[in-house]
């Protein structure tokens, strides 16, 4: 059994009756920008998506479980908003970046209830049962095999309460990325981060249109005040995108019931022009 309060991500695995940690390598994407997450791709989700999710956590009649929680973007607003909520991920680096939030942000109360595993989510290895389970940020566009995004949906529904809701969002591909070549560079931004520093980010993407699989490659360069490079280094993740109806079909084929499909986090319906999908599910009755 879990215990409840902020532990660190061995202490969570041990006390997993099936919970194992996985061997990642340590190139790990996520892993690599850990430190200064928070201000790359933490500040480029859609607008709203917190707020939506604590709203459902708020309605919720017991537990919370964040697949994917990263460095707490989400699962910190749970916790202040009053849920109890485990959070899981694969990556260390992220977790311990959530630990250190967890402190600064929380008061000692409240960091009672949360709680949080080193765990891929192809492989969740949790005993208890929630009455909301989320996959935020397109973290399931991480699950490429078939095979793998059959285990997760059928174990979500096993981890599902009576009633309990499991909401998952994810991008819309834009045409126009589809379009590009392959060798195009795209240029993201240039941010400040922590330690007077400036991050700048590029990428290129590699598509397969039959697979629907995107590998993009993210090159950063961290920058001093006189424009120097401090840093420089390139991430890789693969994803595999999905069109609304086909992903629709996925989770009714896993016993899933679409209760509401958004095309963004202010609840409006899905709209072809949308370019974010919102399902909130329950086990099909």
């Amino acid at each position: 059994m879990l215990n409840g309060s902020i532990v660190s991500h061995r202490n969570i695995a041990e006390d997993l009756p099936h919970g194992t940690a996985p061997s990642v390598p340590p190139t790990f994407s996520y892993d690599r920008v850990a430190c200064f997450y928070d201000y790359d791709m933490g500040l480029n989700a859609a607008a709203g998506d917190v707020s939506f999710y604590v709203k459902a956590g708020l309605k919720a009649t017991g537990k919370v479980l964040e697949v994917g929680c990263g460095t707490g973007r989400i699962a910190l607003a749970l916790v202040e908003a009053g849920c109890q909520v485990l959070g899981v991920d694969v990556s260390v680096p992220m977790l311990q970046q959530m630990s250190q939030n967890a402190l600064m942000r929380l008061l000692p109360s409240q960091r009672t209830r949360l709680r949080w595993a080193c765990m891929d989510m192809k492989d969740l290895g949790i005993s208890e049962t929630f009455s909301l389970v989320l996959c935020p940020y397109s973290a399931f566009t991480y699950l490429l095999e078939e095979a793998d995004r059959s285990k997760f949906l059928s174990r979500v529904s096993h981890l599902l309460s009576a009633g309990g809701r499991f909401i998952l969002d994810v991008f819309v591909p834009r045409y126009e990325i589809l379009c590009q070549q392959d060798e195009h560079i795209l240029f993201d931004y240039r941010r400040e981060v922590p330690g007077g520093l400036v991050l700048e980010r590029r990428k290129t993407i590699q598509k397969d249109l039959t697979a629907q699989v995107n590998c993009i490659t993210r090159y950063y360069k961290l920058l001093d005040t006189n424009g120097s490079v401090v840093e420089e280094f390139s991430t890789r993740d693969s994803i595999r995108y999905w069109f609304q109806p086909e992903l629709r079909l996925l989770l009714e084929s896993h016993g899933l019931e679409v209760l509401a499909a958004y095309g963004d986090f202010d609840e409006e319906p899905y709209r072809y022009e949308a370019q974010m999908m919102v399902f909130v599910c329950q086990v099909r009755k």
